[in-house]
């Protein structure tokens, strides 16, 4: 699976959050390799509801939560190595759980739009590599 699928607890002011890498590297724009990544955090009422995960779904979730896509970033290569060294790494979302978070990432109205051009990109090479 490459990078895509990856899990690693990534800590903030808020405590500890499972992040997801949503692709493998790809070159951006500018030719150098990036990846999305996206964070994971407890479910209330005031959050995003585009994508709701439920305990099982991984197991690092055990309640009720949501995909922070106003929180998902383009990361370089340095970046991904310094949180896969210094991050507690975490089971692989599975492959039904990864196109469910790519699928809310394109549906969320809060996705920045160069992470979603990211994504849209990744996701036509994907689609044409396949089809070979």
């Amino acid at each position: 699976m490459g990078l895509a699928g990856t899990c690693v607890i990534c800590p903030d002011w808020g405590g500890e959050h499972l992040c997801i890498f949503l692709t493998d590297f790809v070159n951006d724009k500018r030719r150098e390799p990036k990846t999305i990544i996206v964070n994971v955090t407890s479910w209330t009422a005031r959050k995003e509801q585009t994508l709701i995960l439920y305990p099982g779904e991984h197991p690092f979730i055990i309640k009720k939560s949501v995909i922070t896509y106003d929180n998902a970033l383009l990361l370089a290569e340095w970046q991904v190595e310094h949180l896969l060294s210094n991050g507690k790494k975490q089971p692989a979302v599975s492959e039904e759980l990864l196109r469910k978070i790519g699928g809310g990432l394109l549906r969320s109205p809060f996705t920045s739009t160069d992470v979603r051009d990211f994504y849209e990109q990744y996701s036509q090479n994907i689609d044409k590599s396949e089809n070979r």
